[in-house]
Formats: structure tokens, C-alpha cells, sequence
């Protein structure tokens, strides 16, 4: 039997670094830092097939961070979601990271309505692709919770 250990890859960004960014300035400066940062080629095969703009990779490491450090990213869901605005497939992220924290009863209840206002608050008006479409969703789910 051989043990090896298991690395989450996010297109080559580091958890370290933006759990990090979210530790010295805040949640928010470490998603708007995140929704800009360079992601290389997500399947690593080097062809550029991966997903193109790597907001898979981002939204999975946001996933991550919030994961790590609940209490860092609950505290001001409207200027994370305003962070994320460029990208609404972080915004999604964002609150679906929530939205299962709640549901596994990790998030004072007294907390899902500020979420479920942040979250209504940044709503897409027209469902513009799928990102949109996903972010309605996670809103939807959100509110229902709460």
C-alpha cells in the first residue's frame, strides 16, 4: 500500500495566499484580489482547453476559503458579493458556500437573514447565460433557508 497526499489544484492559485489576504485585509479585498488574479490552464495538459477564464478554479478555492474560515467570510456578505461583481460565478460560489455551511448548522441562524438580503441585493435582473442562471439559483436556495 502506498500513501500519497492529496493536493486540491485551483488553476495554480495558493488557499495559503488568499486565506492570508483575507486574514490582513478582509474577505472582500481577498475575493476582489481573487476575481483578478491570473489562472493558468485548469486541466494541465497545456492545450488551453480548460475552462478559459478559470472561474472554475476561483470558485472552487473561494469555496475552500470559506470552508476554512467561516466566521472571516460570514461577517460582511455585501461587500464580499460587491468584491465578486465581475465575476457573478464567485458571487454564486460565495453563497452556495453558505448556503451548505447552514445546512450542515455551522451558521448562527440569526446570520441567514443578512445573507439572504446580500444575496437578493446582488440579483441578476435577466438571466444573461449560465453564470447568471447559477447565481439565481444559489439565491433562490439561500432564501428558501432562510
Amino acid at each position: 500500500m502506498k500513501t500519497t497526499s492529496w493536493v486540491e489544484s485551483y488553476g495554480g492559485l495558493s488557499v495559503e495566499v488568499f486565506s492570508a489576504r483575507a486574514q490582513a485585509d478582509g474577505a472582500a479585498a481577498a475575493v476582489a484580489a481573487l476575481a483578478a488574479a491570473r489562472v493558468a490552464d485548469d486541466d494541465g495538459d497545456g492545450d488551453g482547453d480548460g475552462d478559459g477564464d478559470g472561474d472554475e478554479d476561483r470558485a472552487g478555492l473561494l469555496g475552500e476559503l470559506v470552508a476554512q474560515d467561516l466566521e472571516a467570510w460570514v461577517a460582511d456578505p455585501a461587500a464580499v458579493a460587491a468584491a465578486a461583481a465581475r465575476r457573478p460565478v464567485l458571487q454564486a460560489a460565495y453563497f452556495n458556500a453558505l448556503h451548505h455551511a447552514a445546512g450542515k448548522g455551522l451558521l448562527d441562524p440569526d446570520v441567514l437573514g443578512a445573507l439572504a438580503e446580500a444575496a437578493f441585493a446582488i440579483r441578476p435582473r435577466e438571466a444573461d447565460g449560465p453564470q447568471a442562471v447559477q447565481l439565481q439559483l444559489v439565491i433562490s436556495n439561500l432564501l428558501h433557508r432562510a
